[in-house]
């Protein structure tokens, strides 16, 4: 591959300026060839089937057909439109040969993507992907490389992003897939410039989106430099919010200081980034805390609108024991209060009381919501009459308009949706465990959890999990449904909880460790070194294993039966995904039974414990842990009381349980989990 001299040059260069010097260009605007032959001093070589010049286009032969243009340039700027699509189409760069390159365009007819292919197949790098965009005749696609980050955009708009390709590699080109030559795409303007010279300095500011009153919390601001150029100077101004309780800012590089806090951050590299960090405690009282950070650089930017970023964290009640409940038992033509206290807010149609019941008149389709104390948690429902069939348990509501809801779809079976502007449609994620046609007396329970997860119940049977971030910091619930519908019960608690035991025999097949067989269909998710055995569950390797499953219920009761056989076992409890949990049972080979706090890279931490008794460890012995509102603790061996101590802070609210062994002659059975 060789260097080639400019086909066209600027009349003048300066930084920032429009102008993109060109390396290479073809416009296929010649006559017809069976090659896309010499342009410019450079011919095209095809690595894999060919490509033709047609109609001043140029158009791919059968199967996969690849073509570069050796034009050897470590950075720049790639370019070619679609003049008429196909199910697959690619714009190449960074090709070191056939078997090794990147690709931007469209995969087996799906919208457009960034690829990395490898050794001949397609490999797994990192890639953020910005927007979803579905081809159309006349896309300009272009792909920006410099060092190992790659930029691709389509007529403007930035689709992915990627910082694993290889600087080394500097083919460029096009691709296609027609295994039946079909002739449907034409490319055309395939051109590469010079690297254009920007400076685009970011801010993104992060934070929990919810937090409770008095707990501490933090918000960091990522400073980004995606421009092409280094960029000295670079300034960060922040507004804290006055609620913030003793503020401290922590920048990564450079100084802040002030108030309002201004930040000297000094010099960016062309696609480097700086953090400043903000942290403090919430008030005490619920509210939000806003916080807006502004970059600034000496030069005007390459684009606008983007160096300035804010963000909301939610500052809820702290209280576990938090309710709010209502059994309608009063007698009106409004809604009126909770037996809280709480005011009912009545967006359209009207509920009339009767006693007892909550009944939706009307006009259409009646819609409530209350303004809880409680962002996550456990909202309960009891469906009275399903009237026409069309009714609703809602939660996360902003309004009328934005809110998720609960209730039977056309055929009758419940489903989860989110309402966004009026428009009921689907949400993030969301997996059906049974279908179950709605009926009157149907007793619905949504667990809504601080991880974005979503779990649905009726009648204490597991019928949907579900995941969605849009209204994660929405505080109201409520009811909804056409004339006739009515409810006879509504409660929302602070506290997580499935509200049905959790169980697992492991009576099956050797294996994985699969799911559990009982009310609820949750797998054995978190861990390793763990499966099936002989129908119990049994460690699969001599060295630490641990394994734990997410029942949706904080503070629970746990237990499960061991085989000890004179190894570490262990009772798992308050386990969350950064590995850390408690621990319950014999923690050393041939040692007591015992409890400890592990957190993955530091010392296991014991809490101050209170013995009750010192059973010798025994095969067939059934370990479990009581936890208690308040944090109190309970360990006991057998149903005989143990341990026990208090901890109120670590993992407090964590929903998983499980358990761990060293050691492949453990074993373990009967586990369970019992909500409260």
């Amino acid at each position: 591959m060789r260097r080639v001299p400019l086909v066209l040059a600027c009349a003048a260069m300066v930084l920032l300026a429009a102008c993109e010097p060109v390396l290479f260009h073809d416009d296929f605007d010649r006559a017809d060839a069976p090659s896309l032959g010499t342009i410019h001093g450079v011919t095209w070589e095809n690595w894999s089937s060919s490509w033709t010049v047609e109609g001043d286009q140029a158009r791919p032969g059968i199967g996969y057909a690849l073509t570069v243009a050796p034009v050897e340039h470590p950075e720049g700027k790639v370019y070619v439109t679609v003049s008429s699509i196909s199910s697959e189409f690619w714009l190449v760069l960074r090709a070191a040969d056939s078997a090794n390159y990147w690709r931007f365009g469209r995969w087996q007819g799906g919208p457009y993507q960034l690829q990395q292919i490898t050794a001949g197949g397609i490999g797994s790098p990192a890639v953020t992907t910005t927007a979803n965009r579905v081809p159309t005749d006349g896309d300009r696609l272009a792909c920006s490389f410099q060092d190992q980050y790659v930029s691709c955009s389509v007529s403007g708009e930035l689709i992915a992003t990627t910082e694993a390709a290889s600087p080394a590699a500097t083919g460029v080109g096009i691709a296609s897939f027609d295994p039946g030559g079909t002739g449907v795409l034409a490319l055309d303007s395939f051109k590469l410039t010079e690297l254009p010279q920007t400076i685009d300095v970011q801010t993104a500011v992060t934070g929990p989106g919810a937090a409770p009153v008095g707990s501490p919390v933090e918000w960091t601001t990522t400073i980004a430099n995606s421009g092409t150029v280094d960029r000295a100077e670079v300034g960060l101004s922040i507004d804290v919010p006055p609620g913030l309780v003793a503020p401290i800012v922590s920048p990564s590089q450079g100084s802040c200081g002030g108030a309002p806090v201004t930040c000297a951050l000094g010099s960016i590299a062309a696609h480097g980034s700086a953090t400043v960090t903000v942290s403090g405690t919430a008030p005490a009282s619920p509210g939000d805390l806003s916080i807006t950070a502004t970059a600034t650089t000496p030069e005007d930017e390459a684009v606008e609108n983007d160096s300035s970023s804010f963000t909301t964290i939610v500052i809820a009640p702290a209280s576990i024991g938090d309710e709010v409940v209502d059994h309608f038992d009063r007698v009106g033509s409004e809604l009126g209060q909770t037996g809280d206290g709480y005011e009912w807010s009545v967006a359209s149609g009207s509920f009339a009381t009767d006693g007892s019941h909550a009944i939706a008149t009307g006009p259409g389709t009646s819609w409530a919501s209350v303004a809880t104390p409680m962002l996550f948690g456990t909202l309960d429902v009891t469906v009275a009459d399903t009237g026409s069939g069309r009714f609703w348990a809602l939660f996360g509501v902003v309004d009328s308009q934005n809110h998720y809801r609960v209730g039977p779809d056309l055929a009758g079976d419940y489903q989860i949706q989110k309402v966004v502007n009026g428009v009921a449609q689907p949400v993030a994620q969301s997996y059906v465990r049974a279908s179950v046609a709605a009926a009157d007396g149907d007793q619905i329970r949504i667990v809504r959890r601080p991880d974005d997860s979503i779990l649905v119940l009726v009648n204490d049977q597991h019928v949907i999990d579900a995941g969605d971030l849009s209204f994660m910091t929405a505080f109201g619930y409520g009811i909804a449904g056409d004339p006739g519908a009515s409810f006879d019960s509504f409660r929302v608690r602070a506290l997580l909880t499935a509200g049905v035991v959790a169980t697992d025999s492991f009576d099956r097949a050797d294996g994985g460790p699969g799911q559990l067989d009982g009310a609820l269909s949750y797998p054995w998710w978190y861990g390793w070194g763990f499966g099936i055995q002989g129908q119990k569950l049994a460690p699969t390797g001599p060295y630490y294993g641990i394994v734990a499953v997410d029942t949706s219920s904080e503070l629970a009761d746990a237990q499960v039966r061991v085989d000890v056989k004179g190894q570490t076992v262990a009772l798992i409890f308050r386990y969350t995904e950064d590995g850390s949990h408690y621990e319950f049972g014999q923690l050393a080979a041939d040692g007591p039974y015992t409890v400890a706090f592990s957190q993955p890279g530091n010392p296991n931490y014991v809490p101050p414990i209170t013995v009750l008794s010192t059973p010798v460890p025994a095969d067939g012995d059934v370990l479990e842990v009581r936890q208690h509102l308040d944090g109190r603790v309970e360990g006991l061996v057998n149903g005989v009381p143990v341990l026990e101590f208090v901890d109120d802070t670590n993992n407090f609210r964590a929903t998983m349980y499980g358990v761990a062994a060293v050691g492949q002659d453990a074993r373990f059975d009967d586990f369970q989990v019992t909500p409260r």
